[in-house]
């Protein structure tokens, strides 16, 4: 089984699929890390404040230096 990824305040994400008003493919900024980090405070643009988001539904954007 594969182990759900890591978040780290800080980190580019995209959603995956359809938030709300946020379409697929949003990006924001993790701004805050709640209990287990199942549960996430993310910043996008045009928001004053960061959304919560869940883990599942968000996957983290690698810098475009990082080799896979």
């Amino acid at each position: 089984m594969e182990s759900p990824p890591h978040f780290q305040s800080g980190d580019q994400v995209r959603t995956m699929q359809r938030l709300h008003r946020l379409p697929a493919g949003s990006v924001g900024t993790v701004k805050r890390i709640f209990g287990t980090g199942d549960l996430l405070g993310v910043l996008f643009p045009g928001n004053r404040v960061p959304r919560f988001v869940y883990r599942d539904q968000i996957e983290v954007l690698r810098p475009p230096n990082e080799r896979v």
